[in-house]
């Protein structure tokens, strides 16, 4: 006699794939054929609401509700062989065994766009618009002391003619 269906690890669920355009993900309801489409973002957020809600301390009064995760949660579990899952709202009574979390790597794989995630391109681009910054920030010190040089020069001379009794008309 067969027993219960093995967990499927790194794989999608069954009606579940990832747009290869977008790197969104698109879920059939096997029980209805209608599919739904999630953003990347979407899916960030609800990875995000997962985690805290699995550590209890998602306050919903505090923070907004990511659209879509019931459902999201709802169509993932419908394929019995899943390892990971969302974790239910603590108002739905759940008392089963909480599976693994989802890895953002089975459902947000990498994409180009995505490169400002990487710690190290994102130091790099710390970098250079610091080093943009202090460009910039040397630019207008030089100017502001030119400015001021030339302030002061006129001021000299204005102090000498006044000093000297001379006009500007007389120097002429």
């Amino acid at each position: 006699m067969p027993g219960p269906p093995r967990a499927k690890r790194g794989v999608l669920p069954a009606g579940f794939s990832i747009d290869s355009a977008t790197g969104d993900i698109l879920a059939t309801d096997l029980a209805d054929d209608n599919i739904y489409r999630f953003t990347r973002e979407q899916v960030r957020h609800m990875l995000a609401m997962d985690e805290a809600l699995r550590r209890r301390t998602f306050d919903p009064t505090e923070y907004p509700i990511q659209s879509g995760y019931t459902r999201f949660r709802t169509l993932w579990k419908r394929d019995a062989s899943v390892s990971c899952e969302l974790a239910p709202w603590p108002e739905d009574g759940y008392k089963g065994v909480l599976l693994p979390s989802i890895s953002p790597a089975l459902v947000l794989p990498r994409r180009e766009d995505d490169e400002s995630q990487n710690p190290q391109t994102y130091r790099k681009l710390v970098t250079v618009a610091a080093n943009a910054y202090l460009r910039e920030q040397d630019v207008k010190s030089y100017h502001v002391g030119k400015r001021l040089q030339t302030k002061a020069s006129r001021s000299a001379v204005a102090a000498h003619h006044a000093a000297t009794k001379l006009s500007r008309s007389r120097i002429g």
